[in-house]
């Protein structure tokens, strides 16, 4: 049996042969779903931290650092980019869904025995023997991964996004509850480990409860290569855009002292945690809602490009404000001691001018089938931006983020956004001309909050917590004022606030 996307709307998927109409709407009320989950998620994580820091010590934080990275690794690895194939594919058969189950379930095990074998290595590297039972124990969130990968991708290929958002927001709560619970009677490291076990069984067991799907037996199936080496292509990519943005705190660690590490790390946090909850929601939508629509070019290229620009209309403005305010925040959020961060996360804010993109051209190599080429150019691009990481080394942390910058809005941005555009609905011309109102209101908005630090009526106000959210507000009208005094970026405007008022209607 087939399953396939519906051709009909219901209360739980549209396919692709749904309205447009249908398709956007569902698209802004997945993306506002997905973006208040993420806000909760992230009051709660950011609770649970400060919190924690009162009742656990910083070294038993750190064995839980060290061995972070690798967990995160080894479950990227085991997910093989079956989640993506499980989502772009307009059919899947009932017998496949089942064996990517199974085969997704056999590799998270396997990965899992290997992580818990290679523990002892693990404590070497790091001369720290404390981390081989903690690596040993957070080896089995693998598995636990494993269970729920396939039942979170059949809701997030059905476009089931308030499941979704109920599934995260108490798999986060559930578990910030348990690691407050023991830190409190004094369980210390071993809270932290908890917590995350937690999360990923509150995870696994509502996905299976919420999606209802249940995998068949394993058996051999025909045709299943396919999806094997394109979701091996995704894993390809996946750990290469994942040492892109990994190895630069490695560099630093290796070579400079923990103070400047830290100055990155706090820094790297403040300038990227929020631009990944911004981008969530649309990261979420866009796979599946442009999968439907491969068939339709016209219309599959409209959704691109909307979701493109409310991207960008989302994210670019609170990024100018970290780039012109960089020290400011920086003093405000960390302390004093910490104002070397500043310049660090001006430059920082500068390279994630771009990451809506990068992102967005994943969305492009998914939807179409192209993960071969998303590897091959994403490959080329992560080694451009490794490359500027040792090339500004020498300069300390300020260098590897100055070079890191230019790497990503000057090569490796540029790069996938001409391969992506190669070939498929989307052409470069189009992108070029709907995407230039969007780098005049940059600039303006820019110009206008530069010239408001500088004046005299910001000196004499001081920053503190109302000047920076004054300075947001502003920064956010400046934008939208400068687009909607240009024809185009008013259309963009226009469509976007239709489609807000036709979901409002819907949900009425």
């Amino acid at each position: 049996m087939k399953i396939r996307l519906r051709t009909r709307p219901s209360s739980d998927t549209a396919g692709p042969g749904a309205p447009s109409g249908d398709l956007n709407r569902r698209s802004v009320h997945g993306a506002t779903v997905t973006f208040v989950a993420q806000i909760l998620r992230f009051v709660v994580s950011f609770a649970t931290q400060a919190l924690l820091a009162h009742l656990i010590l910083p070294a038993e934080f750190g064995l839980i650092a060290m061995v972070a990275p690798i967990i995160s690794l080894v479950l990227m690895l085991g997910q093989m980019g079956l989640l993506e194939a499980t989502i772009q594919r307009q059919e899947i058969s009932q017998a496949e869904l089942s064996a990517l189950f199974w085969v997704n379930m056999l590799a998270s095990v396997v990965l899992a025995a290997v992580l818990a074998a290679s523990a002892p290595l693990v404590a070497r590297l790091y001369g720290e023997p404390a981390t081989v039972p903690i690596t040993v124990s957070l080896s089995f969130l693998v598995i636990l991964n494993g269970v729920a990968a396939q039942q979170m991708a059949l809701l997030n290929r059905g476009m089931r996004f308030g499941r979704l958002a109920v599934i995260e927001v108490a798999a986060t709560l559930l578990s910030a509850l348990t690691g407050l619970a023991l830190a409190w009677d004094g369980f210390g490291v071993w809270s932290l480990v908890a917590m995350q076990a937690a999360n990923s069984g509150v995870t696994a067991l509502l996905a299976w409860i919420m999606c209802g799907w249940v995998p068949g037996r394993p058996r051999r199936q025909r045709g299943l290569s396919g999806l094997l080496r394109f979701g091996g292509d995704v894993t390809g990519f996946n750990v290469m855009d994942y040492l892109a943005y990994s190895l630069d705190n490695v560099l630093i660690g290796a070579t400079n002292s923990a103070a400047s590490l830290g100055l990155y790390d706090r820094a790297f946090k403040l300038a990227f945690q929020p631009l990944l909850l911004a981008m969530t929601p649309f990261t979420r939508v866009a796979v599946p809602l442009l999968s439907r629509q491969q068939d339709a070019p016209g219309r599959y290229a409209r959704s691109y490009v909307r979701l493109l620009q409310s991207t960008s209309l989302a994210i670019v403005p609170g990024l100018l404000v970290a780039i012109v305010l960089s020290n400011e925040i920086v003093i405000l959020l960390l302390g004093r001691p910490w104002a070397k961060a500043g310049p660090i996360l001006a430059w920082l804010a500068v390279a994630s001018l771009a990451t809506p993109l990068l992102i967005s051209t994943s969305w492009l190599f998914i939807s179409q089938n192209r993960a071969r080429e998303q590897l091959r150019w994403g490959s080329l691009g992560a080694a451009t931006r490794i490359l500027a990481f040792v090339v500004g080394l020498p300069w300390g942390p300020l260098g590897v983020a100055v070079a890191g910058a230019i790497a990503n809005c000057l090569v490796q941005a540029p790069l996938l956004c001409w391969a992506a555009t190669a070939t498929g609905p989307i052409r470069r011309r189009r992108l070029l001309r709907e995407g230039y109102p969007f780098v005049v209101a940059a600039l303006a908005t820019a110009i206008a909050l530069r010239l408001i630090q500088n004046s005299a009526l910001w000196h004499g106000v001081g920053y503190g917590f109302p000047g920076l959210i004054a300075m947001g507000v502003l920064s956010y009208a400046v934008y939208t004022f400068v687009l909607a005094c240009l024809p185009q970026g008013y259309r963009v405007l226009r469509e976007i606030w239709q489609l807000r008022a036709a979901f409002r209607r819907r949900a009425a």
